[in-house]
């Protein structure tokens, strides 16, 4: 199972669809409980995992630039630490921009002012970063998996 989690769940499928939504799902359940926060349930239909670090780099990107080997980027890019969810609204209008875009446009809402994603803390978390490198991803990518460890007790 670990090792299932250490790599690309974006495409492991169940029914035809990815596993990933529902396991960052029952991760940020894991994480709200914790803290001591109200039980919450997702409904998956409403929300959509978005890939931190873009699935299609364009040439000349910061994301080029900050993950500059191909090969590596593409083993990274679909792993639990890179994703997050998000309301299929937000996720489709950051599309490929640069980390600092994709931020704002998460995370700021219509007067300018810093909103967060409302229970979902995982997503909240990478608010407060201003940048998305191959250690935030790393960093990310362990945390998700001690939480799973401790979630399932791995």
């Amino acid at each position: 199972m670990l090792q299932r989690l250490r790599g690309p769940v974006y495409k492991i499928r169940s029914s035809g669809k990815s596993v990933a939504g529902p396991l960052l799902a029952r991760l940020n359940e894991f994480v709200l409980a914790r803290s001591d926060q109200s039980c919450v349930k997702y409904e998956i239909k409403s929300l959509t995992v978005e890939h931190i670090l873009p699935q299609n780099v364009k040439l000349g990107s910061g994301w080029e630039r900050d993950f500059p080997d191909e090969d590596e980027r593409q083993q990274l890019v679909h792993r639990l630490g890179n994703l997050m969810l998000l309301s299929a609204k937000k996720n489709a209008g950051a599309s490929d921009h640069d980390f600092p875009h994709k931020t704002t446009y998460y995370f700021t809402n219509k007067n300018g002012a810093q909103a967060h994603v409302n229970n979902i803390p995982l997503t909240d978390k990478i608010a407060k970063l201003d940048k998305w490198t191959m250690t935030e991803l790393k960093t990310n990518q362990d945390e998700h998996i001690n939480y799973a460890k401790q979630c399932w007790e791995l």
